[in-house]
């Protein structure tokens, strides 16, 4: 009788993170109630916090392992659900090159996001000109609206551009005329970690393959069923993108963005959001950046969490 095995795809880089960090959690968790010694309440809120954070760490981890160690791709991590003694993750996993870079992208297509995100405070050269300004090391103001030291004092504001990249999405803020809405809707679509400026297709969304000037709703959508088809040979794709190459790139960087949704065996819950990149030998990955999200979340209180699998 022949014997079917099944071999895990990430090499059990993921079972071994979750039985290492579970224990850990018991460890730290017991550690602190023994330490601190708070009243009943406090305890089980410290308790809540210290394991819900483990979770959020641990799934960062995982993903880290996974795609750098292990070598596995986004599709064989994407969506996963991870089962802990103390609660599950669910594990989020996208290029980064699927956002539109401050520091690196084309001004039309700085332009095009601010228009599509409904930006009206200012008209979207404006906005693409002021966002060179702020990342460039000279002192003159671009044509079609840019801003530089003189501008920014003759608006009223008590500082200038930065003259120097970008050091955060948040950045945006400071730019003069830009208003916290059209701040808040572009941040989905932006960041500071895909230096070359290129658009990866199988990890961007619709609004920022229509920020691309020229491309249409049907071109959109043929780029992205074909950049994730399994079956199209990169010849193909790169023939279906050459008329937007300027923007477009078949070979995204290693840089990824890692949304962590955890929850308790209580229904305590939080989730976080991660950007990594490759490390060395022995530290697979780096953390780029790290933020909690508010909200409720998606992960559904019933889900299984009878161990690691």
């Amino acid at each position: 009788m022949r014997v079917l095995s099944h071999r895990r795809r990430d090499g059990g880089y993921v079972t071994v993170l979750v039985l290492t960090v579970a224990g850990l959690l018991a460890a730290l968790v017991s550690a602190t109630l023994h330490v601190s010694r708070p009243s009943f309440g406090q305890a089980v809120i410290n308790a809540d916090e210290l394991q819900v954070n483990g979770l959020l760490e641990a799934g960062v981890a995982a993903v880290g392992y996974a795609l750098f160690a292990g070598k596995t791709t986004i599709k064989d991590v994407d969506g996963q659900i991870l089962p802990f003694e103390t609660g599950a993750i669910r594990l989020s996993v996208k290029s980064e090159a699927g956002r539109i870079d401050l520091n690196g992208a084309h001004p039309k297509l700085l332009a095009g996001v601010y228009m599509l995100a409904g930006g009206g405070a200012m008209p979207p050269q404006t906005f693409a000109a002021r966002i060179l300004d702020w990342r460039d090391t000279d002192d003159k103001a671009r044509p079609g609206g840019g801003a530089e030291r003189d501008e920014y004092q003759g608006l009223g504001l008590a500082y200038g551009p930065r003259n120097a990249p970008f050091q955060s999405v948040s950045d945006l803020r400071f730019l003069p005329g830009m208003t916290e809405e059209e701040a808040d809707a572009m941040e989905p679509y932006l960041t500071v970690f895909n230096p070359d400026g290129l658009i990866d297709p199988a990890s961007a969304d619709t609004p920022v393959l229509m920020a691309i000037p020229g491309m249409t709703p049907g071109q959109a959508t043929a780029i992205v069923e074909m950049a994730r088809n399994p079956e199209a040979s990169p010849q193909e794709f790169r023939q279906q993108i050459r008329p937007f190459r300027t923007f477009l790139t078949p070979e995204a960087p290693e840089v990824y963005r890692v949304r962590v949704e955890a929850r308790l065996t209580n229904g305590f819950a939080k989730s976080a959001e991660a950007v990594i990149m490759a490390g060395d030998r022995e530290v697979p990955y780096r953390t780029l950046s790290w933020r909690d999200i508010p909200g409720a979340l998606a992960l559904p209180e019933q889900t299984p969490v009878t161990g690691a699998s």
